[in-house]
């Protein structure tokens, strides 16, 4: 796991990303109809494993334009681990990103201090933003293309604990087809005002991440179905600041018959 490192908290054994690496790993799902994913995730600084404040970020545009690899990336994607998304690459998951292509980015990105929503009535969690007209929250990319989008439903990470209810931010999605070799999808986020959030956990097991995954929140935001030409494969997962990284505590795959 050359992208990332393992240390022990209390007995659990936690994945840190380093710095604007990539992460690609396969996954075992084949023949689903009903795939549903999550993760238990907080942020930490660039230089400590544990220390969740001081991570505010701005990664400035040249002319209104950045690289790909400027914007945040969890979900899942085809094989490789290309970015920007080249030829008939798919990503699905969360991402300020309005296309997968080379130089296409438009505006800067952003790690801000943030309520549970999209203000600043406290700095409990930090949001990954960007500042350029409407802004992606989900999306789904093909090669360079920005198939569909979910906008103003973000994810938050925690800075605050106590005012959060927990270190870690579960987030999760769904995919459903018709048949298990059908390559148009649906895919649906955990919704609530301005928040993709499904809970806040300092005690962030699979156990609970399953239990979540097989009671699907009610409240979702479905994107239209899409007709793609490859579907995912492998997690994939790009954190683009200098200031932070991304941890996980839990990950898994439900398939749903």
């Amino acid at each position: 796991m050359a992208d990332a490192h393992v240390f022990d908290k209390s007995g659990d054994q936690i994945i840190v990303m380093h710095t604007r690496r990539h992460l690609v790993q396969p996954i075992r799902a084949d023949g689903w109809i009903d795939l549903r994913v999550g993760w238990f995730l907080s942020l930490t600084t660039s230089g400590a494993d544990d220390t969740i404040t001081g991570l505010s970020e701005t990664i400035a545009s040249i002319g209104n334009v950045n690289p790909a690899d400027s914007r945040y990336f969890i979900g899942l994607k085809t094989e490789g681990d290309n970015l920007p998304l080249t030829g008939s690459e798919v990503f699905i998951g969360f991402s300020n990103s309005q296309a997968g292509g080379p130089n296409r980015e438009q505006g800067a990105s952003k790690l801000l201090s943030s309520d549970i929503g999209i203000g600043t009535t406290n700095s409990n969690f930090w949001r990954p933003d960007n500042d350029y007209g409407v802004i992606p929250t989900g999306v789904i990319l093909e090669g360079a293309n920005l198939r569909r989008a979910m906008t103003q439903n973000f994810p938050h990470f925690v800075q605050n604990v106590g005012g959060a209810g927990g270190y870690a931010t579960m987030l999760a999605m769904r995919l459903q087809r018709d048949n298990p070799s059908s390559r148009t999808v649906r895919v649906s986020f955990p919704q609530n005002v301005n928040s993709a959030d499904v809970e806040f956990s300092s005690t962030p097991t699979k156990a609970e991440l399953l239990d979540k995954l097989v009671n699907f929140p009610a409240s979702v935001f479905n994107m239209a179905a899409v007709e793609l030409s490859r579907v995912p494969t492998a997690w994939f997962f790009f954190w683009p600041f200098q200031n932070s990284r991304l941890r996980f505590h839990a990950f898994e795959v439900v398939e749903v018959a």
